[in-house]
C-alpha cells in the first residue's frame, strides 16, 4: 500500500486517521528514525508510526465499491455467538484488528441477540460488549462516511437502512 499525505487509514483497527507528513525523529535519545504522523479523525491527537512498521499498524480505508459490495451481501451475514467470554474478546479484537466487518457482523448480531435474551431475563450485556458493540459501529461508520464522502449523520442513516439485525 503506498501511504501518501492526505490519504486515510485504519490505525490499530480502531481509529481512522489522515495520513500526514513523515519526519524524522529521535524519540529514544540515540536513534533518530521515519515516522508517519497520523491525525485521528475524532480527536486533536497525534500519532507518530514508524515507518517499518507502518504495515502491521494500519490497513486502508474500504473504498466506496468494497463497502457497497459488502453492504450488499451483509443481508446474508450469519449470527456468531460465543459463550466464552474470553475468546469472545479475542475473536472480536481480532476481526476489528482485520477490519473484517463480515466476522464483525456475525459478532454484533451475536451480541444484538444475546442483548435481547437478556434483557427478557431482567440482566445486562457485559461492559465489554456494549464497547465492542459500539467501537465496530463506530469504524464501520466511519469508513462509510469517507467512502462515500458524506458527513457521520448520513452515514449512520444509510447504515440504519441495511437489511441487519443490528
Amino acid at each position: 500500500m503506498e501511504y501518501q499525505t492526505g490519504n486515510y487509514v485504519v490505525y490499530n483497527g480502531a481509529e481512522i486517521c489522515r495520513i500526514g507528513e513523515t519526519v524524522k525523529k529521535c524519540f529514544d535519545g540515540v536513534n533518530e528514525n521515519k515516522y508517519y504522523k497520523l491525525y485521528p479523525n475524532d480527536s486533536k491527537s497525534t500519532y507518530y508510526v514508524p515507518a517499518d512498521k507502518i504495515e502491521s499498524s494500519v490497513r486502508s480505508v474500504l473504498t466506496k465499491e468494497q463497502l457497497s459490495k459488502l453492504i450488499n451481501e451483509l443481508s446474508d451475514s450469519s449470527t456468531e455467538w460465543i459463550s466464552d467470554r474470553s475468546e469472545r474478546k479475542d475473536a472480536f479484537s481480532d476481526a476489528i484488528k482485520k477490519g473484517d466487518y463480515r466476522r464483525i457482523f456475525s459478532l454484533m448480531n451475536g451480541i444484538y441477540m444475546e442483548k435481547n435474551n437478556s434483557e427478557k431475563k431482567g440482566k445486562q450485556l457485559l461492559n465489554y460488549d456494549k464497547r465492542n458493540f459500539e467501537l465496530a459501529k463506530k469504524i464501520f461508520q466511519s469508513e462509510v462516511a469517507i467512502a462515500f464522502e458524506i458527513s457521520p449523520d448520513e452515514a449512520e442513516e444509510l447504515i440504519k437502512k441495511l437489511p441487519q439485525k443490528i
